[in-house]
This record gives structure tokens, C-alpha cells and sequence, in this order.
């Protein structure tokens, strides 16, 4: 279509040292850990390449290294948080597969859950149960509006205040987890995955048909006649 772009993209292979160091991160922190063997047919490159990303995230203390327990066990890798900064440009490519994996594993654990219901095994063991449904899927909302649009600071905001909103939230999250006392009683965690996103198509950016304006004219008196209808009830 119109709004289609193309790039060339380069094998891993091929790329800088620290991107690829950012993908066997997002890689080792979404599959748990993994020996070199097991890295190189998730990312589809060589052992010796992979030995290389490895090693330097020990070296940067972004992983951590398990040695076998008998003789002839491989290593094996894992990491605890994954953090790629928005403006990082060695972690672009990571970025884009740590959010696609989120996306498609939150739509597909939705439609996993539908068709077998509420009592969907975890791969940890156990399960879920309903009072979590609330926490999983995801929600799409598009604003068509003008720049005199009483909403426009706050929708153009909107993905920064949710990055800061969700980051400080996180780190409440992690200081709580941090906080227990080594020994104490084992706790079962559950990982949540949050992932958001905002575009905007410029392209669409128009005045709006007679059609479309009376489309918005009529929306906007129906979120009126609700807001009056709950403030009613209130």
C-alpha cells in the first residue's frame, strides 16, 4: 500500500556486537536459561557467535553463568530483567522482538484460554484461574482529532506518561521482590508482561467528509448522554 516502507535487513550475524548482545539478552530473558547450543537454534547463528554475546554479558553483569552439574553438562545462561532504554540504538532490533513477542504471546494466551477456558495450565505448573482473565489481552483505541481537540495534550502525551507511569510502577514492583529475606518462605511469582505502543498517520490528518463529521458529532453526544447518565446514578 501507500504507507508501506521497506528496508533492508541484515542477518544477526552481520550486526553490530552490542545488537546483537541485546537480542540474546531479550532472548534469554523470555526463554529462562539456555545453554550456548540452545541460544544458537533460538536466533539461528553460530555457537562461536553466541559464546562472544554471552561472555560479554557476564562480563557487564546482564547475565549470569551455571555451570553443569556433572562432568560434560553444558553452561547454561540466564538473566534476571531486561532493560532496553527508548533511546539506545544497539537495542532497536531488540526492542522490536521483545515487543512483538508480547504482543503475540498475550493474543495468543487470550485465545488459548477461550478455547479451553479458565483452567489453563502454566508451563511453571499450576494455573492461573479466572480472577486473572482481566490480565491478559489487549486493547486498541484510535483518535482521529484536531489540534484545537480539547484532548490533544493529553493524547499526544499519552505514551509518555505511560512509560513513566509503568516504569515507576515497576520499580515498586522489583524493590518490594528485592526486599524479602534470603530464606524465608519460597513465594510463587508470576510474570506479567505489559506492552503498549502509540503511531500516528499524518496521512489521515484531513478535514474531515460531511459523513465523517456527523459520525463525530454523533459520538461525541453519546459519551455526553452516558457521562450525564452515570453522573445521574451517582
Amino acid at each position: 500500500g501507500a504507507l508501506s516502507v521497506y528496508v533492508a535487513v541484515p542477518t544477526p550475524d552481520l550486526g553490530a556486537p552490542e545488537t546483537f548482545d541485546a537480542l540474546t539478552l531479550v532472548t534469554l530473558f523470555h526463554r529462562g536459561s539456555l545453554s550456548v547450543a540452545e541460544l544458537a537454534d533460538a536466533l539461528g547463528v553460530s555457537e562461536a557467535r553466541i559464546k562472544d554475546s554471552v561472555e560479554a554479558l557476564v562480563r557487564e553483569g546482564r547475565a549470569t553463568v551455571e555451570v553443569g552439574q556433572s562432568e560434560g553438562d553444558a553452561p547454561h545462561y540466564s538473566v534476571t530483567s531486561c532493560l532496553i532504554p527508548a533511546e539506545d540504538p544497539a537495542g532497536f532490533e531488540a526492542a522490536i522482538l521483545d515487543h512483538m513477542q508480547a504482543v503475540t504471546g498475550a493474543l495468543c494466551h487470550r485465545l488459548r484460554r477461550r478455547s479451553a477456558g479458565p483452567k489453563v495450565e502454566l508451563e511453571a505448573g499450576g494455573e492461573l484461574g479466572p480472577d486473572i482473565d482481566r490480565a491478559i489481552g489487549g486493547s486498541t483505541y484510535t483518535f482521529d482529532i484536531a489540534r484545537d481537540n480539547p484532548t490533544w495534550e493529553r493524547v499526544t502525551t499519552l505514551l509518555t506518561e505511560t512509560r513513566a507511569a509503568l516504569s515507576a510502577l515497576r520499580a515498586e514492583a522489583d524493590a518490594f521482590e528485592s526486599a524479602r529475606v534470603a530464606g524465608g518462605p519460597r513465594v510463587r511469582r508470576i510474570r506479567f508482561t505489559y506492552y503498549c505502543g502509540q503511531n500516528v498517520l499524518a496521512e489521515t490528518l484531513a478535514p474531515l467528509t460531511d459523513e465523517a463529521e456527523a459520525r463525530a458529532a454523533r459520538a461525541s453526544m453519546a459519551v455526553r448522554e452516558m457521562r450525564t447518565h452515570e453522573e445521574e446514578e451517582a
